[in-house]
């Protein structure tokens, strides 16, 4: 499959917007979280042990997982951290996501609430969601605070975008 800046999938040549690619796949029973050992082995390659150490975490850390899926990081991450926020696109997944996650009390979990909370999004149909602060020195600023919290972000003013389009 291949995703295209639009926020769509392209399955030999059908296309789907990605919400309703990863609604299919709950309908469908999949769940990462259960992946079989062969498929989990693949996959942690990319985001397994090495990965997880890699963030540092500890009980002072807090994690925002924008992404969340079905919690198939957020279980491994819980565990090491003081709170961690996730959230996605799709409400089927974040469903399941708060199944999983149950058993820790330290997280949070939403389906297109961002928006909600009075921030300015750009909501392009895919797991990334930039936050717009139009002022780069906003955006770098809250970046920074952000950081100094424990929660990686990044900013992006221009030249990577037009000039007032500055984003988290």
């Amino acid at each position: 499959p291949s995703l295209y800046g639009s926020g769509f999938f392209n399955f030999a040549g059908v296309f789907m917007n990605v919400k309703e690619h990863y609604d299919l796949l709950i309908e469908e029973g999949n769940d990462p979280v259960y992946d079989n050992e062969r498929l989990k082995e693949y996959m942690n390659k990319w985001d397994g042990q090495i990965f997880i150490e890699s963030m540092k975490l500890n009980k002072n850390k807090t994690v925002l997982e924008i992404g969340v899926g079905t919690g198939r990081i957020a279980v491994k991450t819980a565990p090491l951290c003081k709170l961690l926020y996730g959230i996605d696109i799709s409400p089927k997944t974040v469903c399941i996501a708060k199944i999983n996650l149950q058993n820790f009390n330290n997280t949070k979990i939403f389906a297109q609430k961002i928006k909600e909370i009075g921030l300015d999004v750009i909501d392009g149909g895919t797991p990334i969601i930039p936050v717009m602060l139009y002022d780069e020195h906003k955006a770098v600023e809250m970046a920074k605070r952000m950081m100094d919290k424990g929660v990686y972000v990044v900013a992006f003013s221009y030249p990577v975008v037009p000039r007032g389009k500055a984003r988290i």
